[in-house]
């Protein structure tokens, strides 16, 4: 089974080098319309299977680093697509996802930011989908002994992948991607119930950040003339400046997003 899921590796790998070869690698190069574009993205598709294919091998023969090692091809090969978001990931990538969510959580999932990138990019697929209407495919029936992650509901499950990813005792920003994303889905309970005081400011700067957007959206719709600072933005912002005094030392990129926010707040709000 380790050479049938190294072979598999070796598969996916082989796919990707030929589509970065003709400028074609997962979310890289805008490959526009036609035949090219959608050979291309069958094959990113049929790329992902093959790493989850030597995932689930992995997991049948209980050896934890074929399951890391298929997440850190995901993550590697697919992580320019990721940055676009949620609507860039195809259907076959979402299940991929799911399985390789499943996997990181029953093998000791090291290291834990490979966890938390994994798991906001499938939060970000399960918004997308949760906004369409569409269901949440979790748990895989391709994995029969998956743990229990959430209440079946696409925005429940993505709050359970993301708490699995931020495993207490492990430091912040190893987890920020997962922090930011459970903050996006539960909102400020999010916060409250977290205990770490540099993972709570990591989750305030992500609802302010949507708070900005939302404050930038209204402002456009009325016309576009004098910005707006809502309540709940200014809120947030002198909840996340409170917890600055019990972080020692402040991470330099988390105190520089809160002068930011902070600064840009103030000149429109003056």
């Amino acid at each position: 089974a380790v050479r049938l899921a190294q072979a598999q590796f070796a598969a996916g790998e082989a796919r990707y080098l030929d589509l970065r070869r003709r400028n074609l690698e997962p979310g890289r190069t805008a490959v526009g319309g036609g035949a090219a574009a959608a050979e291309a993205a069958a094959s990113a598709d049929a790329m992902a299977r093959s790493f989850a294919d030597g995932l689930r091998l992995g997991l049948r023969v209980r050896e934890d680093w074929l399951v890391q090692n298929a997440a850190v091809y995901i993550w590697n090969y697919y992580m320019p697509l990721f940055q676009q978001g949620g609507a860039a990931i195809s259907e076959a990538l979402y299940t991929c996802l799911e399985e390789t969510a499943a996997g990181l959580a029953m093998a000791k999932a090291e290291p834990p930011d490979l966890f938390s990138g994994l798991a906001a990019a499938l939060t970000e697929a399960l918004e997308v989908r949760n906004n369409n209407g569409l269901e949440c495919l979790y748990p895989p029936s391709t994995i029969p002994d998956a743990p229990s992650l959430g209440d079946g509901t696409c925005l429940g499950h993505a709050a359970a992948v993301c708490q699995a990813a931020m495993p207490a005792g492990v430091p912040a920003m190893q987890v920020r991607r997962a922090a930011a994303a459970l903050a996006r889905v539960q909102g400020k309970s999010a916060v409250d119930e977290e205990e770490d005081a540099e993972r709570k400011l990591i989750m305030l700067l992500e609802l302010i950040r949507l708070e900005a957007r939302n404050d930038q959206e209204q402002s456009k719709a009325e016309g576009g003339g004098a910005a707006i600072v809502s309540q709940t933005r200014k809120d947030l912002m002198a909840e996340a400046a409170g917890f600055l005094g019990s972080i020692k030392p402040v991470n330099p990129e988390l105190f520089a997003r809160l002068s930011r926010e902070a600064t840009q707040a103030a000149d429109w709000d003056s």
